[in-house]
């Protein structure tokens, strides 16, 4: 009878790396704002400038975004905008704001 492998223990991450971590998601969080406050698509230089960020950094995290659903980049003149990702988080938020629950079945 053999013996069972001992499960794979979780690996520690030092607090650097979750600070690391912690920091590049406020970055991409300000790039998600920039958009927000956007009124028409926006090219990287001016998420860039935008979030207070690096363009490299803003083309790596929009990069990341677009690939996710969470940005789109128009083919044609390479401006980006919201993608349809975002939709879903608003969406969960609508289903379960109680105000708006309460308030449809008025608005009908």
């Amino acid at each position: 009878m053999s013996a069972l492998p001992e499960p794979a223990t979780p690996l520690r991450r030092s607090s650097e790396n979750d600070a690391s971590a912690v920091k590049t998601l406020r970055k991409a969080l300000a790039i998600l704002d920039a958009f927000a406050a956007a009124e028409m698509p926006l090219t990287v230089a001016e998420v860039a400038i935008r979030a207070g960020v690096t363009r490299p950094t803003a083309h790596r995290l929009v990069q990341t975004m677009i690939a996710d659903g969470y940005l789109t980049q128009n083919p044609r003149d390479g401006r980006i905008s919201p993608g349809y990702s975002v939709l879903q988080l608003a969406g969960g938020l609508l289903d379960t704001n109680q105000m708006r629950i309460e308030a449809l079945p008025h608005l009908e």
